[in-house]
């Protein structure tokens, strides 16, 4: 069936196809052919009598076959000539209100019919009717329903007592309304929220059409649209996608439907397949729009929504109950994870492994092949991979998968002997932006033991002695056991462990001495990780044992720190206060964009964002945590930790935060020696709270010194206990929460 009004309304009519076929209405009665009406006719025209019923509100079927609205205020109508080439528009027609007693009267149960006399040219016309949600539309009305009969033959003999003309309009979509199956409580309206990064089995989406007097349109099953309806997500091929369950007569893409005839409406599904793609800012993508291109004329389309909540996702890496001495993370330039465990048996083995995060997969863990209790490790540019270990040696691989394999190291080699002929003891090694390898340790020197640095060229791999530098003095350092320092373009940055606070080094300083940089928060304060930005800032974590703690900044070639942010708690929760450690920088575009680190004291990861603006922090907890041990970004900013569980099983970790607040971890253990559990309500900045928790009699909750999204609890007694979270918009979710106690001192 063809269009009933042309231009600017043309883009604007959807229509349902007629029931009969070569675009004549079905409902005309078979075998009239003698004329049209029975009024009198002149010898070009004849006059026509079109009856049509308005049902009354409430009154229209689903299946019938005939649309006519009860919103319906006029009718239209003009009858041109087969071979007129005329485009008929509301001003075109000729307008009947609908009023009582002419051209309608009440019908008997509600409603009215409604006769209509025409004009039509005799021979073979074509009749144009339009229903209209006003009494007098103009020229942009767009029509309830509309039809056009085709090559209806009108004879200047009409038979007598010739039946009407009762013609089955069809509706006009004004706009579609798509609806999820389970809205969120509290969200945007008609929002489904799903766990990100967890895969969720098509739902059911429904698909309604309505008139522009905003009444469903009522159609025949059978019934093809002229012009599909299209719905598409948005962004398309992140992540939501839209399908069909059986359509009939409608067809469907990897990123849009097209829904062709009636009966395809109620088979539109949509899904969400797990994946998490990093918006411009490697940020998750966190909020799709299923909507419809053919929500022709109404200007504010009524979307669905889908939202992905935040998340927090663990990953097994191995089972036993194997007790760690500590555990390392880096990311390599391939885009995995590399991950270091030390386990504490007689050899203290290191076990390493990697993680592809675009297909969240782990490797088997491997055991280092001649390594004893090691301390660090890094990986150069060109491959190759270090670790320091406790033989007081550097091993060597030539490539992570060799070491992956198994294999023994290429080479160990020790930094040569000091002044006194001993062999110094290394702890820490990076690689910098100049390929030059980084060693940190204590030597013994004036009958003490002195920190030192110094570094040899990367670049030579395994092969043969490295060409250390001379040793650097880290002044006023002893005997040191720290692990923390970082690369920088052409240099290092050491944190010490002893309290002395931070160095940087160059290959400028070979054979010299340096003083440390004492931290803002004061001499003496602990260590807690050291990282640096793509545009040279060194960031430096520090705390007061159960006080305060603090990230620190130190802009390159700067001789001072500065305090970034205080560290939640920014008072002691239970005597027990913040307690950083491993420190990871994450750079966008060379520029520092978030940090992530762990707290050894509530055994929980600690994520900062908004570096560049104003920064927050808050503490996400883990699942059922014993202890924590490092963090790192992916190559697209994602947040991972290793930590161990209750019964000694290492797990990976990435945590997914999105602008949809949740609660993903709901078995929570107390932090170190059994203080105080805390609960996480897992959302990137800017916060939703604060936030009203509601319990059983017995239970509560404060804020943690400092963050909404952290909540310090006070179970209602053993087991499971229902916590409902509330926003300060109002959104509430109910979740049913553990706690065990860690004795883990």
């Amino acid at each position: 069936m063809r269009t009933l009004l042309t231009g600017s309304l043309f883009a604007l009519a959807v229509l349902v196809a007629a029931c009969g076929g070569g675009g004549k209405s079905s409902v005309i009665p078979s075998g009239y052919n003698a004329g049209i009406g029975s009024g009198p006719s002149s010898s070009k025209n004849a006059n026509a009598v079109i009856v049509l019923k308005i049902p009354a509100p409430g009154q229209q079927v689903s299946r019938r076959p005939f649309y006519l609205s009860s919103g319906t205020q006029s009718l239209g109508v003009l009858v041109v000539a087969a071979t007129s080439s005329e485009s008929p528009t509301p001003t075109d027609l000729t307008i009947y209100p609908v009023a009582t007693p002419s051209p309608c009267a009440a019908a008997t149960g509600g409603g009215y019919t409604c006769t209509l006399n025409v004009t039509a040219p005799i021979g073979v016309d074509n009749f144009f009717v339009g229903a209209f949600a006003t009494a007098s539309p103009n020229a942009n009305a767009v029509p309830l329903s509309e039809y056009a009969a085709l090559g209806i033959t009108v004879s200047a003999s009409p038979a007598p007592n010739a039946t009407p003309l009762t013609f089955t309009l069809d509706g006009v979509v004004y706009k579609v309304v798509l609806t999820v199956p389970s809205p969120d409580p509290g969200n945007t309206p008609n929002t489904q929220a799903f766990p990100a990064g967890v895969p969720v089995l098509p739902q059911p989406l429904s698909v309604t059409a309505y008139d522009s007097n905003n009444n469903p349109i009522l159609t025949n099953v059978s019934n093809t649209f002229a012009t599909p309806i299209v719905i598409v997500p948005s962004p398309a091929g992140e992540g939501v996608s839209v399908s069909l369950n059986g359509a009939t007569c409608s067809t469907s893409t990897s990123t849009s439907v097209s829904i062709g005839c009636a009966a395809d409406l109620n088979k539109v599904e949509f899904a969400y397949d797990g994946t998490t793609t990093p918006d411009p800012n490697d940020h998750v993508v966190d909020t799709f729009t299923i909507s419809t291109t053919t929500q022709q004329g109404n200007p504010t389309p009524s979307p669905a929504t889908v939202v992905l909540e935040s998340n927090v996702i663990s990953y097994p890496i191995s089972t036993g109950g194997q007790y760690l001495q500590g555990a390392f993370l880096t990311a390599l330039s391939s885009g995995q994870l590399l991950y270091l465990a030390v386990v504490d048996n007689e050899g203290n083995e290191g076990l390493i492994g990697t993680f592809t995060p675009s297909t969240a997969t782990l490797s088997a863990p491997v055991t280092l092949n001649g390594v004893e209790s090691p301390t660090t490790m890094a990986v150069a540019p060109n491959g190759t991979f270090f670790v320091v270990d406790s033989e007081e040696s550097i091993d060597c691989w030539n490539s992570v998968s060799s070491a992956l394999s198994g294999s023994a190291p290429s080479a160990s080699f020790t930094p040569p002997p000091d002044t006194y002929g001993y062999s110094p003891q290394p702890y820490a090694i990076t690689v910098d932006g100049a390929n030059n390898a980084w060693l940190v340790g204590y030597e013994y020197e004036s009958e003490t033991y002195q920190d030192f640095a110094t570094y040899f060229p990367a670049a030579s791999g395994c092969t043969g002695s490295p060409a250390f530098a001379a040793y650097i003095t880290l002044n006023a350092d002893t005997s040191d056991a720290s692990q923390f320092i970082s690369p920088l373009s052409n240099g290092m940055a050491y944190q010490s462990q002893n309290g002395q606070g931070l160095y940087t080094a160059t290959t400028a300083n070979a054979g010299g001495t340096i003083n440390a940089i004492t931290p803002a928060l004061g001499s003496g304060s602990g260590a807690g990780g050291v990282g640096s930005g793509g545009n040279g800032t060194v960031y430096a974590a520090y705390y007061n044992y159960g006080s305060s703690g603090d990230v620190e900044t130190l802009p390159s070639g700067g001789s001072s720190l500065t305090s970034l942010l205080s560290l939640v708690p920014t008072s002691p929760v239970s005597g027990d206060g913040p307690e950083p450690d491993g420190l990871s920088v994450f750079s966008l575009n060379g520029t520092p964009d978030r940090i992530s680190y762990v707290d050894g004291e509530f055994y929980m990861l600690g994520v900062i964002g908004n570096l560049t603006t104003t920064p927050t922090t808050m503490l996400i907890s883990l699942p059922n945590t014993y202890n924590v041990f490092q963090s790192a970004h992916n190559s697209r900013g994602g947040e991972y930790v290793l930590y161990n569980d209750s019964s000694n099983d290492l797990y990976l970790a990435r945590s997914i935060q999105t602008t949809t607040w949740n609660v993903p971890v709901t078995s929570i253990a107390t932090g170190e020696c059994g203080n105080v559990p805390v609960m996480s309500i897992n959302q990137r900045a800017p916060s939703s709270g604060p936030f009203t928790l509601g319990f059983p009699s017995g239970g509560s909750a404060t804020p943690m010194p400092g963050a909404y999204n952290d909540q310090v609890l006070t179970p209602p007694g053993s087991g499971a206990f229902p916590v409902t979270v509330t926003d300060n918009g109002g959104r509430t979710e109910t979740y049913s929460m553990t706690v065990t106690n860690n004795e883990g001192c």
